[in-house]
């Protein structure tokens, strides 16, 4: 049943070659065609979304004032200091057990680790193995966050020029019409202006 639909689609929709352009007699051929393009990190950075983007980057929650959604800034601080207190815990908790483990490995039952009489040296390596996971995990979600807080900024401040007034609908409804090839159908889409 897709098969048909994309079938369809493709029927319907025409293809319209761009022929290249000849250069006249009074242009110079090697000139024909270079023009800069600007790079995507230009283009990235400039206006006002690039603006709340670099003010994010250079500080989490200033993208975030810049468009003016200042009550953002506590969940931005809250995520970012939730996800770097999991790394500090972790890796603390990871050297404990590192260390409880390197010295059962050089003295064997005569360590005199924290954990003596408690934990086997097997156990002691699952813990440190646990910690040290986490500790990896949390240090991806803490810059997780960070790029997410530039780029809920970036999006903010396209989506604040965005224009959502009521005079504007879309309406879609079927479509039948003729191609050079044979009957095509597709789906039409109406955008009014009152």
């Amino acid at each position: 049943m897709i098969r048909y639909i994309v079938f369809l689609l493709f029927i319907s929709s025409s293809a319209f070659a761009q022929e290249k352009p000849t250069p006249s007699k009074d242009v110079d051929s090697t000139t024909v065609g270079k023009t800069k393009s600007p790079s995507a990190l230009k283009v990235l950075f400039s206006g006002k979304p690039g603006k709340a983007l670099t003010y994010s980057l250079l500080l989490p929650g200033a993208g975030q004032v810049y468009n003016k959604r200042i009550w953002k800034v506590p969940f931005v601080y809250a995520a970012l200091g939730g996800s770097i207190y999991g790394i500090y815990f972790n890796k603390k908790e990871f050297k404990r057990f590192d260390n409880a483990y390197n010295s059962r490995l050089d003295y064997g039952e005569n360590s005199n680790d924290e954990f003596k009489n408690i934990l086997s040296t097997n156990g002691i390596y699952q813990y440190r193995n646990y910690y040290d996971y986490y500790y990896q995990l949390m240090t991806v979600v803490t810059v997780g966050v960070y790029l997410l807080n530039g780029i809920e900024a970036f999006v903010d401040r396209h989506l604040q020029e965005f224009n959502i007034t009521d005079d504007i609908s879309l309406n879609t409804h079927p479509v039948i019409f003729h191609e050079y090839a044979g009957l095509g159908v597709g789906l039409g889409v109406t955008l009014n202006f009152k």
